[in-house]
């Protein structure tokens, strides 16, 4: 079972360093790749996370 909480603060930490694509997202993770789509898709859900197509960064990452 895995600890979603912590995979969320996981790819925060990732996606603040820049853009992700899920792919990237599941390798850097250890988790495959739909998990790390239902991931962004939750991120963004919550507003954490920006998305363009497949991209996404964390929203306090982007440069204005």
């Amino acid at each position: 079972m895995r600890d979603w909480g912590h995979l969320r603060v996981k790819a925060l930490e990732l996606l603040r360093e820049g853009w992700k694509r899920p792919d990237e997202l599941a390798r850097e993770l250890n988790i495959r790749v739909e998990d790390a789509r239902a991931l962004l898709d939750d991120l963004e859900r919550r507003r954490e996370v920006w998305r363009d197509g497949p991209l996404a960064i964390a929203r306090e990452g982007m440069v204005a």
